[in-house]
């Protein structure tokens, strides 16, 4: 970078050129790598349909800590605002909009590890 503003106009000189359209090229193969990814993971849990590339790489990110996946469960499940947990972070209960709680009979375990996969756990 420093040699480009020592040299304005070198920029569109050849052999920069080429290296950033080669850049260019990794960076085409890295969006559809992610792509790939993500259409994986739609497939396998057809609700991530609702989200973003961004929402669904957030959650992904966070996938073993469901504390942080609950801000996106009203775009994924169209009656659950949030989600009341344990200490242990055992889902007690759902909640909706309108704050109305369902209180599940049997506490449901999160998967909180590295080895689980979030579209098995929702």
């Amino acid at each position: 970078m420093k040699d480009i503003s020592s040299k304005p106009n070198c920029a569109g000189h050849e052999p920069r050129f080429k290296h950033v359209e080669k850049n260019n090229e990794a960076m085409d193969e890295i969006q559809r790598q992610l792509e790939e990814y993500l259409e994986e993971k739609r497939g396998k849990f057809p609700r991530f349909y609702f989200l973003s590339n961004d929402e669904l790489l957030q959650i992904l990110a966070v996938s073993t800590d469901m504390t942080k996946v609950e801000k996106h469960l009203m775009k994924v499940f169209q009656a659950i605002h949030s989600l009341q947990f344990s200490e242990t972070k055992q889902i007690l209960a759902m909640i909706s909009p309108e704050q109305e709680k369902v209180k599940f009979k049997n506490t449901i375990r999160t998967k909180g590890n590295s080895d689980s996969k979030i579209e098995d756990t929702l």
